[in-house]
């Protein structure tokens, strides 16, 4: 083979990998840009800011996209924001479009969720929290096993977990809840000693929680975990210490229920001004929230300044 021959293979071959380079950068970049758009990407954030009606109007619109209408995982959020409205037979409705739409299309979107779920064991996931949520446990429990006969993940333990406590087995809530430790991804171990902790705070086993709590924090910092070191300290009647784990809170995560929480604390320690712009802060956030509406009621009221 002459030296240009040579010289001409070799440029082939640059060119060649200089197009795969673009076409695998340019493939990359379409991806970012329809995962950027996804309405999962958007909502999460209003989710996070515990408003979700606004969450569920981003996912009815996005399922406007027939690229996203396909999506399973859609459905199961849109199901998770109808629980949190308490609109449980829609969510129920949602899950069934969920589970119609993996099985018409299991190879499509193959995605697993942060906590490495397939989708399959979010929609039975989800179907115990919305029968636990309708105080129907025993069935929840049903699901959750199943979920569980899915993929071992400390979520359906947490689900189980919740069951037994509101059934009054605390024992049983209790072994559930180490059981979802053991089982929690490295993704996952905050939120898995995060609902340790809860547990404890809401046995006023508030020694056990904190140390629950602090685990948490050093794998991750977290606004509801400042959250329920707040309510502990409140409870031990450390107003000081609650106030400083609430302004932490705030400062990490904006959420309504933590000012409407700070509130009730500002009018304990006779600051009613305080008070009624925290309550105010939280009926800005969800304004649809009927108990925020009569504590700005009652806080107007106390300061004279209602009409």
């Amino acid at each position: 083979m002459s030296e240009d021959e040579n010289l001409n293979k070799a440029r082939m071959k640059a060119k060649l990998t200089l197009l795969s380079i673009v076409s695998i950068i340019l493939f990359s970049l379409g991806l970012a840009v329809l995962f950027g758009l996804h309405p999962i990407s958007n909502a999460i954030y209003q989710e996070r800011a515990q408003n979700f009606k606004g969450a569920l109007e981003t996912y009815d619109k996005g399922l406007e996209n027939p690229i996203f209408a396909i999506d399973p995982q859609i459905y199961v959020a849109r199901a998770f924001c109808l629980r949190r409205l308490k609109r449980y037979e829609e969510g129920l409705a949602s899950l069934d479009q969920a589970e119609e739409l993996r099985s018409k299309y299991p190879n499509i979107w193959w995605m697993v969720g942060t906590d490495h779920s397939p989708v399959e064991f979010r929609i039975l996931l989800e179907r115990g929290w919305n029968r636990s949520s309708a105080k129907e446990y025993q069935e929840a429990l049903k699901w959750f096993d199943r979920a569980l006969a899915v993929q071992k993940i400390d979520s359906a333990y947490q689900g189980k977990a919740a069951c037994y406590e509101e059934l009054g087995d605390l024992k049983k809530a209790e072994s559930e809840y180490r059981r979802a430790v053991e089982h929690a991804a490295s993704c996952t171990m905050e939120r898995a000693n995060h609902e340790m902790g809860s547990f404890y705070r809401r046995q006023r086993r508030y020694d056990e929680a904190l140390k629950w709590f602090d685990k948490a924090q050093a794998i991750e910092p977290c606004a509801g975990v400042n959250r329920e070191k707040a309510l502990i300290f409140w409870s031990k009647g450390d107003l000081d210490k609650a106030s400083e784990q609430f302004e932490i809170s705030l400062s990490r995560q904006r959420d309504p229920r933590v000012f409407a929480d700070r509130a009730q604390l500002r009018r304990e320690k006779g600051d009613g001004q305080g008070a009624l712009e925290d309550v105010r802060s939280a009926r800005q956030m969800d304004p649809d929230n009927p108990v925020y509406q009569e504590e700005e009621r009652v806080i107007l009221s106390e300061t004279g300044k209602l009409n």
